[in-house]
């Protein structure tokens, strides 16, 4: 086969066929940039509605707010007071620790304790202390409710009367009121 076109006519014809493809390509991007536009175009305006519609009712917030002079913050602030307040009254009482060396330090053979939480007393002076797990006799548990009793600081070790109803395996729950730090 006879090459019958000349090398000008060849670089010209490689220059239309690169513009071709160049202009394809744009065309192809161009296009494909307008689809994904048009089909993000309805979430879009869904978003910019719920926009608005969350700064009419952060607006509305802020006036009920003012309306009812802040009471729904001064009940988170009153909240977080007694929480504070319960914090305080731990760390006035005997120091965290020491309380449950104490009360780990008197576990009799045959006690196993499960669990241990702080809290407020009613009273609102010191703290609660319970303690929750089992014994492997009525013996033992009532050793370990009579060694709490005797700790200082210590005001009432409360174990009920149905946790001493079984023999073996008993499942017990005792109630400790620990006096505040200084009124011993």
């Amino acid at each position: 086969m006879l090459n019958l076109a000349t090398e000008k006519d060849k670089r010209n014809l490689q220059k239309e066929y690169r513009l071709r493809l160049v202009t394809i390509v744009l065309f192809l991007f161009f296009a494909i940039t307008t689809l994904g536009a048009l089909f993000l175009l309805p979430s879009y305006i869904i978003l910019k509605v719920r926009s608005t519609s969350l700064e009419e009712k952060l607006v509305g917030l802020q006036e009920s707010i003012v309306a009812e002079g802040g009471k729904e913050a001064q009940e988170f602030l009153a909240e977080t007071n007694r929480r504070t307040t319960l914090v305080d009254t731990l760390t006035q009482t005997l120091e965290s620790d020491v309380v449950l060396a104490q009360a780990l330090g008197e576990r009799t053979r045959g006690v196993h304790v499960r669990s241990i939480s702080f809290g407020e007393s009613r009273e609102g002076a010191g703290a609660k202390i319970s303690v929750r797990g089992t014994a492997d006799t009525r013996s033992a548990l009532v050793a370990f409710r009579d060694a709490l009793a005797g700790q200082e600081g210590f005001e009432n070790v409360v174990l009920p009367l149905k946790d001493l109803a079984s023999n073996r395996n008993i499942p017990f729950g005792l109630t400790i009121d620990v006096e505040p730090y200084g009124n011993e």
